[in-house]
This record gives C-alpha cells, structure tokens and sequence, in this order.
C-alpha cells in the first residue's frame, strides 16, 4: 500500500511529487489515465489522495473526485485537488468544499505541497 496516490497526466509533476513524498518517507503510486484512476485508489487504499482535474483521458478529475467520494471504500480518503484552471475551480466551489481537503492551483511549489499536504493529512497547516 502506498500512502499517496497522484493522478497525474504531468510527468513532471509526479516526478516532483515521487521526489517530495521519498524525501519524507511516504510512498508513492501514480496513475495518468482517470480510468484507472479509481482502481488504483480502491487496490492502495493511501491516506492521501492527489488529484489534478484535468487529465488528458475522457476521465475528469471532477468525475473521479465525485466516485472516490460516492464509494465508503474510498470515501475517507483526504483528496488534495490541483489545477491551473482557476475559472474551472471557481465554477465547482460547492463540490470542493463538500468533496476536497484542499486545493492547489498549479504552477505550485514544493513549499505549498508541503503546506497542503500537512494539512489534508493532519488537519493543522504546515509550517
């Protein structure tokens, strides 16, 4: 089992995210395609889920959001948002604040990372 899953269709970002994660001890698995995307979270059941809402696949990351959150098998799971759309994620607030622990808007830094994910796993913001 890892601890974070990242559905990403960006190699660089997964590249930064796998570097962030070993730094810190987590585990890590990555998917690009939203069709696998909730396989892979059912099968690892991680306490973290990163989730980038535009994919290049038919599968949206809205879409996989509102499955992870439907399923009691995966509904626990912290889902941390992240996108370059900023419209996109104004136009869905009320689903992110009902679904998401936290949101990123991309280009992101190493440090806002840290940041969000401290506080989607702890509920306390990182330092």
């Amino acid at each position: 089992m890892s601890d974070i899953v990242v559905i990403d269709d960006n190699e660089s970002t997964q590249a930064m995210l796998r570097a962030f994660c070993a730094e810190r001890g987590r585990t890590i698995a990555t998917c690009t395609k939203g069709a696998e995307a909730f396989d892979l979270v059912l099968r690892e059941q991680p306490r973290l889920v990163f989730l980038d809402i535009w994919l290049e696949t038919r599968t949206t990351g809205w879409e996989i959001l509102e499955r992870l959150k439907e399923s009691p098998a995966t509904r626990h799971i912290p889902v941390v948002l992240a996108s370059a759309w900023r419209d996109d994620l104004q136009d869905h607030r009320p689903l992110i604040a009902e679904a998401a622990a936290a949101v990123l808007v991309k280009p992101f830094s190493i440090e806002d990372v840290d940041r969000c994910l401290d506080f989607a796993l702890t509920g306390t913001p990182g330092t």
